[in-house]
């Protein structure tokens, strides 16, 4: 939580500076179980996604030095992010 906390603050800063407008996922209407649910699968295919986009597109095609910074510095807490998300989706689908 502290992770993300930190993550997304800084994403935010640079966001502001970068005159970006992040989006938020949206998950509301769901509660309980299926919220638990529907949370570990998004963090399963939101971690992927960040994944695949820094190193098959993002990295290579990044000018700002700020912001490949960014990406370089956050990057590689994804795979561990992944990973853990992944064991809770296997344990909430069991």
């Amino acid at each position: 939580m502290n992770d993300h906390k930190a993550v997304r603050q800084q994403g935010r800063d640079l966001a502001r500076k970068l005159s970006v407008t992040p989006t938020a996922p949206e998950l509301r209407g769901k509660s309980g179980r299926d919220f638990d649910r529907a949370y570990a699968a998004h963090e399963v295919a939101f971690h992927q996604a960040v994944l695949d986009a820094v190193q098959g597109t993002l990295l290579p095609a990044i000018k700002n030095a700020e912001l490949k910074a960014f990406v370089e510095k956050v990057g590689p807490a994804f795979q561990g992010h992944l990973e853990a998300a992944k064991q809770l989706q296997k344990r909430l689908t069991a």
